[in-house]
């Protein structure tokens, strides 16, 4: 079963300015999913954009197989 699904999504901190550009990643129950890259890469800001602290303007983030996307 799919706990958290992330599909192409598209976030950032301004309108036009986008720091996560169509990331997808997929976490079953029972994984450990590491998310790894450069000073400067986007990481945080993914975190963020899952957790609806970063607005995102395309892509879709599901829990549990419910769109959390339009959850304020």
């Amino acid at each position: 079963m799919s706990i958290l699904q992330v599909k192409d999504l598209v976030a950032g901190y301004e309108p036009g300015l986008n720091i996560v550009r169509g990331a997808s990643i997929h976490a079953a129950e029972s994984e450990i999913v590491v998310i790894l890259g450069p000073n400067g890469a986007g990481k945080s800001s993914l975190i963020k954009a899952i957790a609806g602290l970063v607005p995102e303007s395309d892509g879709q983030v599901l829990l549990v197989g419910r769109d959390t996307t339009a959850v304020p």
